[in-house]
């Protein structure tokens, strides 16, 4: 699986402590553990989080859609 992500233009984001610390210091608004860590990350890296699901917007401005 990991190859064919690769070879599909993608790269693996391995979370790091601090994004971690991030996504637990979120609010229980959203309980989601994913959806807080993949906010975390956006966060720390500044990037584009395309989601459709608006309580994302609770831990971040980057979401789009």
């Amino acid at each position: 699986m990991s190859r064919l992500i690769v070879e599909s233009g993608f790269d693996p984001l391995p979370v790091t402590f601090e994004q971690a610390q991030a996504a637990a210091s979120f609010t229980d608004a959203h309980r989601d553990p994913f959806d807080r860590m993949l906010a975390a990350q956006a966060n720390s890296l500044g990037l584009v989080l395309v989601s459709r699901d608006e309580k994302l917007d609770l831990f971040t401005d980057l979401r789009r859609w």
